[in-house]
């Protein structure tokens, strides 16, 4: 029975048994001969199970990944819901806990690509994947638009700084001095500055102001 190989790939994949997982979502789908029978949910079990395998598996990373995003992409052509802000949010999670920053980037800026008015959370969540995703001018970008939208969000000149400073990381060219100058200046009740996050600010803009 199919359903069988189903309910065990959905089982194995919550134990992490995801090489098992795999071979039983291959069996479920050989033996469903209706494809249109494949739920959102069978797809994306594939695709999540890809993508935790990708995670441990450096020789097949690559190809995982692919398929991932093939099973992904195919749950999201039979999702019928309009909005579909959760599944992209659950996809961009799941990449990001597989440590694939690339793949959690594009699911988490069809987000705020879809709803520009979309929460700081997700504003945060596409930036920062895409900032660990070594795009720091891509990053600089979406915590720019994040402060528009929110510009009483001071995270988001934080990283607007931070971002920038990945781009000008000797402070030649004074790309973040803007940034952290407004942060460090930035009052928000309930608001504090990490330590860290202050002695970086004033390492970047002592190393800028002696490099004029």
């Amino acid at each position: 029975q199919p359903l069988l190989y189903r309910a065990m790939a959905y089982s194995q994949y919550e134990n992490k048994k995801f090489d098992e997982a795999l071979e039983s979502i291959n069996t479920y789908f050989n033996k469903t001969t209706d494809k249109t029978k494949l739920t959102v949910e069978d797809l994306s079990y594939a695709g999540k199970i890809y993508a935790s395998l990708a995670k441990n598996n450096e020789a097949q990373k690559a190809e995982y990944i692919a398929k991932a995003h093939e099973f992904f992409a195919k749950a999201i052509a039979v999702d019928s819901n309009a909005d579909k802000r959760n599944t992209y949010n659950e996809i961009g999670n799941i990449f990001r806990n597989a440590d694939n920053f690339e793949g959690a980037s594009m699911y988490y800026n069809k987000i705020i690509a879809a709803n520009p008015k979309a929460s700081t959370f997700d504003y945060f969540n596409a930036g920062y994947a895409t900032f660990l995703a070594d795009q720091p001018n891509e990053a600089l970008n979406i915590f720019t638009k994040m402060a528009e939208v929110y510009p009483d969000e001071p995270v988001a000149v934080y990283w607007q700084a931070t971002s920038a400073a990945a781009l000008d990381p000797k402070a030649i060219d004074g790309k973040a001095e803007p940034f952290y100058t407004k942060w460090l200046a930035f009052e928000k009740e309930g608001y504090n500055k990490s330590d860290k996050d202050k002695i970086r600010s004033y390492s970047y803009l002592l190393m800028y102001n002696m490099n004029k």
